[in-house]
């Protein structure tokens, strides 16, 4: 899921930058750090216990 999120999210930002479109971020540092942000989440979310 982590390599997911990396690949998808810089792909995003970038198709944004090339259609001229806003993105979520304004530069690449805020961006980077929303993406280690989620990445920090989904890392070190609790696990679900099994039954």
């Amino acid at each position: 899921m982590a390599r997911h999120l990396m690949v998808h999210i810089l792909a995003e930002r970038e198709r944004a930058l090339a259609d001229g479109t806003t993105t979520v971020h304004a530069d690449w540092d805020t961006y980077a750090d929303g993406l280690v942000d989620a990445l920090t989440g989904l890392w070190l979310a609790p696990v679900t216990p099994t039954a």
